[in-house]
């Protein structure tokens, strides 16, 4: 991994987090028009985890973030050995919708 794959990652998985943000927020003012009846934090707290599931399909580069290989690359940009006892995962493995 280089350093360019690795701010391409990082920026994707900030977008994608403050999409999830803004969308979960864009349903709590539809709740507090009285769009959606379920109330404003019961909305919020469907809302959020929904909205970062889904985002992965507009920002699929974020899923890496959580991926063995990112997490070597930042041990080893801070001069630290890697992780021996650590299973390879790949990130997408980490992403429930492409698993469920």
């Amino acid at each position: 991994m280089k350093e360019k794959e690795h701010k391409i990652i990082c920026k994707s998985f900030i977008l994608r987090s403050l999409f999830s943000v803004i969308t979960a927020l864009g349903f709590v003012i539809l709740s507090y028009l009285d769009y959606i009846f379920l109330g404003i934090g019961v909305t919020f707290i469907l809302a959020l985890p929904l909205s970062y599931i889904l985002s992965v399909k507009m920002f699929p580069d974020s899923s890496e973030f959580y991926s063995h290989e990112h997490k070597f690359f930042l041990r080893s940009r801070k001069g630290l050995k890697p992780d021996e006892e650590s299973s390879p995962i790949k990130g997408h493995y980490y992403d429930d919708f492409m698993r469920g």
